[in-house]
């Protein structure tokens, strides 16, 4: 009885927020505590948060011995490390802050934005964020981004902070429009350097060029 109690109290004491680890917390709506603690169940309106990172969802479940959040339904995550912003969502996430790790997988969508360059948008199947230094990202499955005039289609993506690039591996194709027509690219990589907006193609690079009054434009 005692011990019923006591797991009782901690769940009215733990509704509005819990500590995950000493950088995280999370709120939520409310809180299941199972296996004797191990086990932290939040669901409704969660927000975790750590440092430079807030991730939103519909249910949260956090492992005490190894500080593991998993997230899943409509999870958001909005990271800023001072010098960009990558705002991602997907079906579900697992942060592991002693790794410094974010992975998310289905229906991945990630928007990259900084002061210095156009906004990249990039649609997945999953992504793994590191946000310990050098900060990075590869994105992995179906890979289409999107920038500007500029389409890139490919089976992986890797974004490393301090190259300010992005690579794209696995059969890259991309398509880009200007006032002269639409050009087309395909290599074994194709790197994108987001400041610069200049575009690389390594390894049996191909372009063709579709002028505007070319037939079937």
């Amino acid at each position: 009885m005692r011990k019923s109690a006591f797991y009782f109290a901690a769940v009215l004491i733990f509704i509005s927020a819990s500590r995950v680890s000493g950088e995280v917390t999370v709120d939520s709506r409310s809180l299941n505590i199972k296996e004797r603690g191990r086990i932290n169940e939040f669901i409704g309106d969660v927000v975790i948060k750590g440092r430079g990172f807030s991730v939103f969802s519909e249910r949260a479940l956090s492992d005490t011995e190894t500080g593991v959040i998993t997230a899943e339904g409509n999870v958001d995550i909005n990271y800023s490390s001072g010098t960009f912003s990558l705002d991602t969502r997907s079906l579900r996430a697992r942060i592991d802050d002693g790794k410094k790790k974010f992975y998310l997988s289905g229906e991945v969508r990630s928007l990259y934005t900084s002061d210095e360059a156009p906004p990249v948008l990039i649609y997945s199947d999953s992504v793994e964020i590191s946000y310990s230094e050098p900060r990075r990202a590869l994105f992995e499955g179906s890979v289409r981004t999107e920038s500007g005039e500029l389409e890139i289609t490919s089976r992986e993506a890797f974004y490393r902070e301090d190259y300010e690039r992005i690579d794209f591996t696995g059969d890259p194709e991309a398509w880009s429009d200007s006032e002269e027509g639409r050009v087309h690219y395909r290599g074994d990589l194709i790197r994108v350097y987001v400041q610069d907006e200049k575009i690389s193609i390594e390894g049996r690079a191909r372009t063709r060029v579709w002028l505007e009054d070319e037939p079937g434009m």
